[in-house]
């Protein structure tokens, strides 16, 4: 269970063949799938949790070709979130720093809308995670309150 006084520490991309999140050790992972709703790999956002060095921003950002390093200053994913659907290519960026909150959580929309929805608590960020790709539209939100709802898969199936 997350701790009501950590922040969000470090992020983590999980690119996938199937229905996941994964387990992996030390992670625990957001349960939306940022490909839902369109063809190509499984895309799982994951995280840690920390009272030191926090994330205070993210931002998700569209390209037409795909990128080979981060941009100067942010730290990131190198896994194209759009990965096998056609769309554009969209990566995850994040930094830490004085000026901004600590980043405690994000969640994930997936809806019909064209616009993000607003989400009591949260803030929009980035553009929408399926662009170019069809299917529905994927809004991320991050919150400098609101604790995270995670998914821990086990290391076993359960009958």
């Amino acid at each position: 269970m997350p701790n009501s006084k950590l922040a969000i520490t470090n992020f983590t991309i999980q690119s996938i063949g199937s229905a996941g999140p994964q387990y992996e050790h030390g992670w625990e992972f957001f349960p939306t799938d940022l490909n839902a709703t369109v063809r190509g790999n499984y895309i799982y956002c994951g995280f840690q949790q920390g009272t030191t060095d926090p994330v205070t921003e993210v931002n998700f950002i569209a390209y037409d070709g795909a990128q080979s390093a981060p941009i100067p200053g942010w730290e990131w994913s190198p896994e194209d979130l759009n990965k096998g659907a056609k769309g554009q290519y969209i990566y995850m960026y994040w930094r830490r720093g004085n000026g901004h909150k600590p980043i405690t959580s994000m969640t994930f929309l997936v809806t019909s809308s064209s616009t993000p929805p607003q989400i009591s608590g949260y803030t929009q960020v980035g553009c929408d995670l399926n662009k170019g790709a069809g299917g529905e539209y994927i809004w991320a939100y991050y919150s400098n309150t609101a604790q995270p709802f995670a998914f821990k898969k086990e290391l076993f199936e359960r009958a």
